[in-house]
This record gives C-alpha cells, sequence and structure tokens, in this order.
C-alpha cells in the first residue's frame, strides 16, 4: 500500500503506526494525460480522490427500470463505470499494461453491486467481468493495484448497519480494511455532505480536504 493511501488509517485508526517497508510506497505517481479528460487528469496526477456526488440528485429519478431504494445509488454506479472507462485509457496512453483483473470496487450492497456490474456492461468495457465487485467482508485477505470504493450511503440513518465499530467507537473495521485493499490507486465515491454526519467519516472527508473532488 502506497503511504498517501496509508495516511488516513494510519493517522485515524493505527496511531500513525503504519510505515512504508518498500521503496515504491513513497514514490510519485505522474502520468501524461493525453486526452485531457476530466477524470483521466485525476487518475494520472494523484493516487487517491474523494469523488462526493453531492451536487447531483440521489436517486431521485428511475433509471433503466431499476427502482428507488436506498440500497442503489445511481450515481455512484455511473460514476465508477467513468472512472474504469478512464484508467483504461490512460494506463493505455501511457503504455502501461490494462489488466482488469487488478481493479477491485467495493460496494456494500448487494444490489449496488449488481448495478455497478451493469454499468460496466453497457459502458462496453472489456473484460469487465474480471474486475472483483463485492462486498468489503471478500475482499479481507486479497488487495488490488486499484480500488474504487462506493459507499452507497443515501441517508444518515444507514451508518448503523453498514459501520462496524471498535469498542471505543473510534475505528470502523469495515472502512479500515476497505482503504487497505489498495495497492497503488484508491477511488473513493460517495455524498460528502452525508458522510459528514457521522464522526469518523466527518474525519475522512476532512482529511481529504484536498483530494476532494465536489461533481
Amino acid at each position: 500500500m502506497h503511504n498517501d493511501i496509508a495516511a488516513f488509517p494510519s493517522t485515524y485508526f493505527y496511531s500513525e503506526n503504519l510505515f512504508p517497508a518498500l521503496g515504491w510506497q513513497t514514490g510519485d505517481w505522474r502520468m501524461s494525460n493525453v486526452n485531457g479528460g476530466f477524470y483521466e487528469k485525476y487518475i494520472a496526477t494523484r493516487r487517491t480522490v474523494l469523488f462526493s456526488t453531492e451536487r447531483k440528485e440521489n436517486n431521485t429519478e428511475r433509471k433503466e427500470n431499476i427502482p428507488i431504494s436506498n440500497k442503489i445509488n445511481q450515481n455512484e454506479a455511473e460514476i465508477i463505470a467513468q472512472l474504469v472507462e478512464s484508467i483504461q485509457r490512460v494506463y493505455n496512453d501511457n503504455n502501461i499494461t490494462y489488466d482488469s483483473t487488478k481493479i477491485g470496487i467495493i460496494a456494500p450492497y448487494r444490489n449496488q453491486i449488481a448495478l455497478i456490474r451493469h454499468k460496466l456492461s453497457v459502458a462496453g468495457i472489456p473484460d469487465y467481468e474480471n474486475i472483483m465487485i463485492d462486498t468489503v467482508e471478500r475482499f479481507q485477505g486479497s488487495q488490488r493495484d486499484i480500488i474504487i470504493v462506493s459507499f452507497c450511503i443515501n441517508q444518515p440513518g444507514q451508518f448503523k448497519y453498514l459501520c462496524n465499530l471498535n469498542h471505543d467507537g473510534t475505528v470502523d473495521r469495515k472502512l479500515n480494511v476497505a482503504i487497505t485493499r489498495a495497492r497503488q490507486q484508491l477511488f473513493l465515491v460517495g455524498n460528502a455532505k452525508i458522510l459528514s454526519d457521522h464522526p469518523i467519516y466527518e474525519s475522512l472527508v476532512n482529511f481529504y480536504s484536498d483530494n476532494l473532488v465536489v461533481l
């Protein structure tokens, strides 16, 4: 895991006791953005970004006959499909082999997992079937070069079901696992305004202030 990705869990969950062991874990991330695309510029230049959907309407329209539910978020699924497309373009433009098996997508609900998989299929992303899309529990013990997290928290009441807090309430074990699955890049997608209603996630949003992109 690169030091930029480890920074938040090290600060808030491990008392700053996560240390890089290999040279690449402190290296710079800099690729060219040939196409000049919106998501491409972040993929090419940053290790980790929080994309906030707070300016978008959350689940206010029925799209493709998918029912509105707290267990899906259309905006997040669409953004993730765009991110995967952009990752492929940036890697290809920089003569880096694109390998879909090195991408992992974490979401809390089966409905959201199915929706993300559907969006990848509709986008015509090559080998999308090889991208692991699953809950954080299924990702325990494994890592991917690139992790994309769909928080799919549409209202504050969901926190009590989605968080797995330690005894002191200072660590969300699920959030910790999700972040630490990424080796090279980590992209978080969610509504920062709603996330800030929980103290741990508020800390995450504040920590990402320099890497927060409001859509």
